[in-house]
């Protein structure tokens, strides 16, 4: 009888130890969702909660990458835009100097 209640109460810690480290994942998962994107889940875990983990960090690395690619594409046309305008407007100058 004994055996078998050690056993209940050695389940039971397990299934809290499991829950407990599914709160902390969600609590880590708000934490990114409200606009820490930089953030990663700095700890590890057994099983699949880990292959969780590790899906996430891959996600937050891609979102990170993929904004770098967005300001990098934002930088190379603002720059396009400032010397098609320069290109322009240097012989439109010209010709209006001229004619005036």
């Amino acid at each position: 009888m004994i055996a078998a209640d050690a056993g209940v109460v050695y389940w039971r810690l397990l299934r809290r130890y499991h829950q407990m480290q599914l709160r902390h994942i969600i609590d880590e998962l708000h934490y990114i969702a409200n606009g820490h994107f930089d953030h990663r889940i700095p700890f590890t875990l057994k099983g699949d909660t880990q292959r969780v983990v590790t899906s996430v960090n891959a996600l937050v690395d891609s979102v990170i990458s993929s904004m770098e690619d967005e300001r990098r594409i934002e930088k190379s046309k603002d720059e396009l835009i400032t010397n098609v305008s320069h290109d322009l407007r240097t012989p439109l100058t010209s010709i209006i100097g001229y004619l005036a």
